[in-house]
């Protein structure tokens, strides 16, 4: 049916409904891993789209925030890396 100001409305985004509820991560990398310089560690998935994060230097992870599966929020430090 075409749209029209009679069409009913659709679920965008409603509570329970999680196909617009925003980035979702994966995450490839764990504290004390060792990355190096344009490494993938983590990849965000939104609306059927892959962003990778990639470490900026060679290094040793420090940390992780943020676990497989979790909806990030904008400008969220998803990963530390220590430089060598």
């Amino acid at each position: 049916m075409p749209w029209s100001q009679s069409s009913p409305p659709t679920s965008l985004g409603r509570r329970g409904d999680d196909s617009a509820a925003g980035p979702r991560l994966g995450v490839h990398v764990a504290p004390g891993d060792r990355v190096e310089k344009g490494g993938v560690v983590a990849v965000l998935e939104s609306m059927k789209m892959e962003m990778r994060i990639v470490a900026e230097c060679a290094g040793t992870m420090a940390a992780v925030n943020c676990q497989a599966g979790q909806i990030v929020e904008r400008f969220a430090v998803v990963a530390v890396v220590t430089p060598d």
